[in-house]
């Protein structure tokens, strides 16, 4: 499968993902506890409606959160939505991978990846987990 089609059908799906604007919904309510004693920089890869990253924008203890997704889609709609929170504009960062790579984001520049039910959805898992 090349990475235009896998863009494609991530394009199309984007349409079916959950409204960030409402909450943490689903497994971002599991793996929030989770999150508890971290602080400083985070990444999400594969975030999807953003509802996890969204929120921990919105979170004192974090410096910078950076969402990745596939979908231009989704990602468009995050960055609608987050012009809303005027006081947090420098916080969030949304990035679309390069061929599953992170030119933007410097090696070792992250306290914490997250990344749930995604390696199995990228063109190639190995260069994603060498990104990470």
């Amino acid at each position: 499968m090349s990475n235009n089609i896998l863009k494609e059908y991530y394009e199309k799906d984007a349409d079916r993902f959950w409204d960030p604007t409402l909450g943490m919904v689903g497994r971002d309510l599991d793996v929030y506890p989770l999150l508890a004693d971290l602080k400083g920089q985070i990444l999400e890869y594969g975030c999807g409606a953003g509802s996890l990253i969204l929120n921990l924008a919105l979170e004192e203890r974090f410096s910078k959160c950076i969402g990745v997704d596939i979908s231009e889609k989704a990602i468009q709609k995050l960055r609608d939505h987050w012009k809303t929170k005027q006081l947090y504009h420098n916080k969030l960062e949304l990035l679309l991978p390069m061929n599953d790579k992170l030119p933007t984001v410097p090696p070792k520049s992250m306290d914490a990846v997250i990344s749930v039910a995604t390696i199995e959805h990228v063109y190639d898992p190995y260069i994603v987990l060498d990104e990470f």
